[in-house]
């Protein structure tokens, strides 16, 4: 059940609408990218296996340390108990992707622990590291699935720590139906450029075990936001892991800074490289990005290239490319010391049926009307939904209860498109609940 709040309010504010940030290192060792093909993805390095472009002066095969999403389900809602084991390695900070309020993998000592919740807000350094890890979580060779009811879709990332030659082992059964099982076994250097993937049931469930994208090119940067003003720089460095080239020699490294909404590409950086060792890609030290002077979204696109064939006119596809988003804001002039003030605009109460009466006055043909609910020769207005919402008390105040599948769109007054607009939305928060919030534009 979903209980919407009392008060829905917009606010608007004047051009220059942001806070002074100051870009500035932090004490923690991680930061996350937001990335383009996949929402919020990470691959950490272990503080025991050295960054790629570094020798092992020690000898012997170093360790793998690979960023794997595992997923199961997209057929019938089954409920899943099992084991994701690794035979010799560790297994680390875990992040749970799954629709359900409730995390059903857990690493050993995580269960039943407050301290080992994830935090989505957790700003991070390094760029391909998680950003919601909470500190000190535990290392193990076990991750533990519990689903408390059945789901139609379940997921998590995970590190693992090991050799190229250690089984990573999936076992995972269907609570009601003993013989539908989602068993693997695959070397973890498998992962380093395959994907596994199992049909599961008649129903459509499957499973797979995948390396993120992200993981192939790692960035480190001393910054703990993607969100810049005009005009400034930003540095970061690129770290190639794992791409699955064994062959040395010439490989070329690419930076593009494309603006999103004109598809522009309006600022690139190359830069050649040798690889002396199979599989060892030098790192691009002390990259530069000028930040635009227009405010924005920006995608920033790296990728590696092979050079083998120079004289061809045909463009060689990349062997690793990540696409890194960014936000500018602001103009040229520097951000007041003293933030502009919000104002409201207006505030709805869906339990309330009155304020539905200050549409009246709208054109019987405006599109808002009719996403009101009403026909243009309707007298009175009400919410447009499926029908699955009532009217509840709770703690003395009116509120609107969204039943199970239930939605209810309301219409947003802009005062001006150009400028930018705050939504606050009123819930309670002694209630365990689930909410999904959409703003489409007509």
């Amino acid at each position: 059940m979903l209980t919407l709040g009392t008060v829905a309010s917009i606010n608007a504010q004047p051009p220059v609408v942001q806070r002074s940030i100051v870009p500035g290192s932090s004490n923690t060792a991680t930061s996350r990218s937001q990335e383009l093909a996949e929402e919020p993805q990470s691959s950490p390095f272990s503080s025991s296996v050295p960054p790629t472009g570094f020798r092992n002066d020690g000898g012997g095969e170093l360790p793998l340390n690979l960023r794997l999403r595992i997923a199961w389900g997209g057929g019938a809602a089954r409920q899943w108990r099992g084991t994701i084991t690794i035979s010799a390695g560790e297994l680390q900070d875990l992040i749970p992707r799954s629709i359900e309020p409730i995390k059903s993998a857990h690493l050993p000592s995580t269960v039943g622990s407050p301290a080992a919740k994830t935090n989505d807000s957790g700003s991070l350094v390094r760029l391909n590291a998680p950003m919601d890890i909470p500190g000190g979580q535990s290392k193990s060779q076990a991750v533990f699935v519990q689903q408390d009811k059945p789901s139609q879709f379940d997921a998590f990332d995970i590190s693992i720590t090991a050799a190229p030659q250690a089984i990573l082992t999936v076992d995972l059964v269907a609570l009601s139906d003993a013989n539908i099982h989602f068993q693997l076994q695959r070397p973890l250097g498998f992962f380093i450029t395959r994907d596994a993937e199992l049909m599961l049931d008649s129903t459509g469930n499957r499973g797979q075990v995948r390396r993120l994208a992200g993981d192939r090119l790692r960035i480190i940067t001393p910054r703990s936001h993607l969100v810049f003003h005009p005009q400034e720089v930003f540095e970061l460095t690129l770290l190639p892991y794992q791409l699955g080239e064994t062959r040395t020699g010439t490989y070329q490294y690419e930076l593009d800074v494309i603006a999103v909404a004109e598809n522009l590409n309006i600022h690139h950086q190359q830069r050649a490289v040798e690889v002396a060792t199979a599989g060892e890609f030098p790192a691009w030290n002390q990259i530069k990005i000028p930040i635009p002077s227009r405010p924005g979204i920006y995608n920033i696109r790296l990728a590696v290239l092979s050079t083998r064939f120079p004289n061809t006119l045909v463009r060689t596809s990349p062997l690793a490319q990540r696409v890194v988003q960014i936000v500018v804001v602001g103009g040229k002039s520097p951000v007041p010391e003293v933030a502009t003030k919000w104002r409201e605009v207006t505030n709805y109460n869906p339990a309330d049926p009155s304020w539905w009466q200050r549409l009246r006055e709208l054109d019987p043909t405006n599109r808002i009307k009719y996403l009101a609910g009403s026909s243009p020769s309707s007298i009175g207005f009400a919410p447009f939904g499926n029908r699955r919402a009532e009217k509840i008390q709770h703690h003395d105040k009116s509120m609107t209860r969204l039943g199970s599948g239930g939605w209810q769109a309301l219409p947003l007054k802009i005062e001006n498109p150009q400028r930018p607009h705050l939504l606050e939305i009123e819930y309670p928060n002694d209630v365990q609940q689930t909410v999904a919030v959409s703003v489409l534009e007509p």
